[in-house]
């Protein structure tokens, strides 16, 4: 695996460990090929495409474990209770 993928698998894993009812959402350029395959290889699934600034970016969403069944927008997003998934605040 590659630099970005290992930084990617690290930064993640971090992340759940101290917050494991969030979600990880990134979005990538949709042209920025290399990170997208970085994070593809690092366990993020493409979800969605979305507009920001003017430019296409594509949205992946990493849950360790097991695939999102439901998607909120969101930078990064957070289980509650009866275990869907919402936008933290």
């Amino acid at each position: 695996c590659g630099l970005g993928t290992a930084f990617v698998e690290s930064a993640s894993a971090e992340v759940i460990a101290k917050y494991p009812e969030y979600q990880i959402i990134s979005r990538l350029k949709s042209g920025n090929l290399i990170a997208q395959s970085a994070f593809q290889k690092a366990g993020f699934r493409k979800v969605a495409s979305t507009t920001i600034n003017g430019q296409v970016a594509i949205q992946f969403s990493y849950v360790p474990g097991k695939q999102s069944q439901q998607i909120v927008p969101g930078i990064l997003n957070r289980r509650n209770n009866e275990g869907n998934w919402r936008q933290a605040s």
